[in-house]
């Protein structure tokens, strides 16, 4: 029902899934969580850093999730960093068009500071 996976996405964001190796596809979970989030605090990017494909700690830098490349790199490195809800693993991670979901992106450092993406 659309209030269990409610009550599961707002778990998971604020609690972390049970589910570390991703086993569990929540790829149409992440698309309802990214359309039904446009309560989150957004951040617009310009589409055309995806073209070339947007470094990730880039990214978080822009987003405004941390406040320097130094950081993003420590978040990631610590595996604080995730991208609708998958942990970014490795710093070296470029996100392209194909990254979005609904033309968004879900970034999350650590488990309470959570930013809606979108590029335009």
């Amino acid at each position: 029902s659309g209030e269990a996976a409610r009550s599961y996405t707002a778990a998971v964001r604020q609690f972390g899934s049970a589910d570390p190796g991703g086993i569990v596809d929540t790829s149409s979970e992440i698309r309802s969580l990214v359309v039904r989030e446009e309560s989150l605090p957004t951040e617009t990017l310009a589409a055309s850093e995806l073209e070339k494909g947007l470094w990730v700690i880039r990214l978080f830098v822009q987003a405004g999730l941390c406040a320097s490349n130094g950081e993003a790199r420590r978040l990631i490195q610590q595996g604080g960093g995730y991208i609708n809800d998958r942990k970014v693993e490795g710093e070296e991670k470029t996100v392209v068009k194909e990254d979005l979901v609904e033309g968004a992106l879900i970034l999350r450092a650590g488990k309470k500071r959570v930013k809606r993406v979108v590029f335009e």
